[in-house]
């Protein structure tokens, strides 16, 4: 009766690809430059395990923590189990400084009387604080702020410290590749999952993983654009300079044989 359902949540990512050649022409453009030409005259191979590692970078998944803030979760309170609110949660926790505890911390908050809510910490003696009052619950210092109608019923809070989510979530994160009957370095498609009980935060998360990813390649993409038409400029410069060289040469080179036929015919008439 009370078991809770488990959900599986899936997408597809096209990954970003890198060159599959070399050629003179990228021979002085660095390797993000040189990159973005080769791609375009050589064709795209994907450097799955490559891409792979940077979709379950540490620094990528902590960009998804703090895009949705899911390093603190909010529970409705029942006298069975509690349920998570995820997005429709009426109050939000703001923290004052960034939480480095190994551990979570959990509390409950309960509204007392008009912008007063009391905070239940196990261990603590319970403490009052108005809404938007900077408060501190074992190492965490934060402040309550409701974004929505609350008529005040108990809610679960618990604080994660992010690189230790980032890590749970990195071995949540199931990732296999899509080859359809070709190889893996040339599909270039990889299928994301994860399991949970909350299937819209399953998909937030993959939807603004696989978004920043595309960031990363698009930022890429730009720089590897500057970095290639810097280099044809350097090209255009000096071919430029070296037509320039010639054209005096042959200036210098006709006068100077002008000057001697002159000359000759002086020396021919005398």
């Amino acid at each position: 009766r009370y078991a809770v359902p488990i959900y599986k949540v899936e997408s597809l990512v096209l990954l970003k690809p890198e060159s599959s050649g070399q050629s003179r022409l990228t021979a002085g453009i660095s390797p993000e430059g040189g990159e973005a030409v080769s791609s375009m005259l050589f064709g795209e191979k994907y450097n799955m395990d490559r891409e792979i590692e940077i979709l379950k970078s540490m620094p990528l998944l902590i960009k998804v923590i703090d895009s949705l803030g899911i390093d603190r979760v909010y529970r409705s309170v029942g006298n069975v189990k509690s349920s998570e609110l995820y997005s429709n949660a009426p109050i939000r926790v703001i923290p004052d400084t960034l939480y480095t505890g190994e551990e979570s911390v959990k509390f409950e908050i309960v509204r007392e009387d008009g912008n007063i809510i009391k905070i239940i910490h196990e261990g603590d003696d319970p403490l009052l604080v108005a809404l938007g009052e900077v408060f501190q619950v074992a190492n965490f210092k934060g402040r309550i702020q409701q974004v929505d109608e609350w008529e005040g019923d108990p809610i679960e809070i618990e604080i994660y410290e992010k690189s230790r989510l980032a890590g749970e979530l990195r071995k949540q994160l199931s990732i296999d590749a899509v080859s359809k009957g070709r190889r893996l370095s040339e599909s270039g498609v990889i299928q994301l999952s994860m399991e949970g009980e909350m299937p819209q935060k399953l998909k937030d998360i993959q939807q603004v993983l696989i978004d920043y990813y595309n960031k990363d390649y698009l930022e890429q993409v730009r720089k590897s654009g500057q970095q290639a038409l810097a280099f044809i400029d350097d090209r255009l410069n000096f071919v430029t300079e070296e037509l320039y060289t010639i054209e005096t040469d042959v200036e210098n080179l006709t006068f100077l044989e002008l000057t001697e036929q002159i000359d000759q015919l002086q020396e021919y008439i005398q």
